[in-house]
């Protein structure tokens, strides 16, 4: 590892520093209620800004003190793929034993030939602070990141199901339902890339679409490779710049003319779905010459054989994506709305009265009442679950967003539990949000309203769903395996020291975490008043505080000089 003063001659010029130099910006700050929440707001550079927990960011983009060798074993003879910029390994963690996929972005080998370094540098960034700020269940869920001079390093849930490349090279096509439930995980996530994030992908492709594992449903594809992404500051015309796989490649990038990118990402899905359908790419050539005349012209090769049993409306939602007009090209939202997609939602098995059980509404009631350092704890926890331990939730958060754009809107969680009280008013948890008249359940608005804004973590009036598994930890701490509450204090324990500091709370929280200045938050742990969290007090604090009687309060030494201090705080 560096000497202290090797690493304090390399920071600067390390993204991730940078990276956390502006989320400290932004630490305390919250939207005015007057403002729209969906507006990006800027950092002093001028930039747009994408954070909406800087929490999240700050515990898993480490400073490059950290080593990733530090906290995973890396098998680099496992490679899970390979790109421009690096290969993708299998990692396992030292503490939890998860598997876990390890992106490498090396920095050197990052630029093209028309690219200056400082150039490369800020796509790397970019990359780097988009993965850190997505948050939806149908894009892979980034774990940690770690930085060398010579790389970055992103950790992620580890997908076994393979490319959606690779499971139609195994099916030849999809059916028309496994396509329409694929085509509708795919939208979920490009409707909150754009809707929610401001965010166009510019590379979507077969191949940047995993599922988790082997027996995964289709509709559960995960979204990867930020490399060629770009954040829209105001969602405005900018001028195109070609970027990602030829053979997925809209018209209008090719003619390099000044237009909105969210078509050509939809262009993008458009080719996705006709090649799942139909097993071959709508426009084809032997080289990419051909391939690019052939998208100019707009020749789409209908073969009878492969879709002489495909719908008539299965067709048309193509057509709508293929649509050679970027302004007449229907959008994330729109294609949600298509009634080929539509149909995926009939029989009704994601509604949420059906699937909404009553531990979530038990926790969703009650997280208003848990301690300001349980909710910081089970925020952290959350981020070390396990990617099966995540996958129930997923499922659930996703049957409460009515307008499918990635987030959780009170009237979408009023609206959610209304149809419970109606199917179900004695389901456990709902006593605590609603109210029994004439025989029914009826939501009481000023606790759902409550409840609503403890949730909505940065107050910008969307529940994101790193906030929904938040609450639902929030209740289950205490039954976490002692490798997940060794994980969780690690993230913590941001320098390693073995102990939890003020300043590494600081570092993660600001000055204070809703609400609650850290300094009064560390007494809620701090058995002997030494203003340090040991893994020992940590433990004792969940299992104990939790109500497991079993667990024995920790024998610590005092420090008399330092409980004076806290006490007179």
């Amino acid at each position: 590892m560096a000497s202290p003063s090797e690493q304090e001659g390399a920071r600067g010029s390390h993204i991730l520093d940078a990276i956390h130099d502006n989320a400290a910006e932004q630490q305390g700050e919250r939207p005015s209620p007057d403002i729209d929440p969906r507006r990006k707001s800027t950092t002093s550079s001028g930039s747009a800004s994408i954070t909406k927990n800087v929490t999240t960011v700050m515990s898993r983009a480490h400073d490059p003190s950290i080593r990733i060798e530090d906290e995973y074993d890396l098998e680099a003879s496992m490679v899970l793929g390979t790109g421009f910029c690096g290969n993708v390994i299998m990692g396992k963690s030292k503490v939890t034993g998860q598997r876990v996929a390890v992106k490498s972005l090396r920095k050197n080998e990052y630029a093209n030939g028309d690219e200056t370094q400082a150039e490369v540098m800020a796509r790397v960034r970019a990359e780097c602070e988009i993965y850190l700020n997505v948050d939806h269940p149908n894009i892979v869920r980034l774990r940690d990141m770690y930085e060398t001079d010579e790389a970055i390093y992103l950790v992620c849930d580890c997908c076994t199901g393979g490319e959606m490349y690779d499971r139609l090279l195994k099916r030849g096509q999809y059916d028309e339902a496994a396509a329409a439930a694929a085509t509708k995980g795919m939208l979920l996530a490009v409707s909150y890339v754009h809707n929610t994030m401001n965010i166009v992908h510019r590379d979507l492709k077969l191949q940047n679409w995993l599922y988790p594992n082997a027996d995964s449903a289709d509709d559960e594809v995960k979204l990867i490779d930020f490399g060629f992404s770009k954040v829209l500051q105001d969602a405005v015309a900018t001028r195109a710049v070609t970027a990602g796989t030829v053979e997925y490649l809209a018209p209008e990038l090719l003619h390099h003319e000044s237009a909105v990118e969210y078509p050509g990402d939809m262009w993008a899905v458009g080719v996705i779905v006709f090649m799942l359908l139909g097993g071959y790419p709508p426009f084809s050539g032997k080289n990419n010459n051909e391939i690019i005349a052939a998208i100019r012209k707009h020749e789409i090769k209908w073969f009878r054989s492969r879709f002489a049993q495909v719908s008539s409306e299965a067709k048309s939602f193509v057509l709508s994506l293929l649509e050679k007009d970027p302004t007449k090209r229907a959008t994330a939202r729109q294609a949600l709305s298509h009634p080929w997609i539509r149909r995926t939602d009939v029989d009704g098995k994601a509604a949420p009265e059906n699937i909404l059980n009553g531990d979530v509404l038990d926790a969703l009631a009650s997280f208003r009442q848990k301690t300001a350092f349980e909710k910081a704890v089970a925020m952290i926890m959350a981020q070390c679950l396990g990617r099966s331990e995540v996958a129930a939730m997923e499922k659930i958060f996703m049957s409460l967003d009515a307008t499918r754009e990635g987030s959780v809107q009170l009237w979408e969680l009023r609206e959610a539990l209304r149809k419970v009280a109606e199917k179900d008013p004695t389901r456990k948890g709902l006593d605590q949000l609603a109210n029994e008249v004439e025989n029914h359940a009826e939501i009481d608005e000023g606790k759902l309203s409550q409840i609503f804004d403890d949730l909505d973590y940065n107050h910008d009036h969307h529940i994101y769903f790193s906030d929904f598994l938040t609450a639902v930890v929030s209740c289950k701490i205490d039954q976490g395996s002692d490798k997940l509450i060794k994980a969780t204090f690690d993230r913590f324990d941001v320098d390693n020291s073995g102990m939890i500091s003020i300043q590494n709370l600081q570092n993660l929280f600001g000055a204070e975490f809703r609400d609650v200045p850290v300094l009064e938050l560390i007494k809620e742990v701090d058995l002997n008043g030494d203003q340090l969290i040991s893994f020992d007090e940590f433990k004792y604090f969940i299992k104990k505080r939790r109500g497991l009687s079993k667990q024995t309060k920790p024998v610590l030494p005092q420090n008399e000089s330092a409980v004076d201090r806290v006490e007179d705080l």
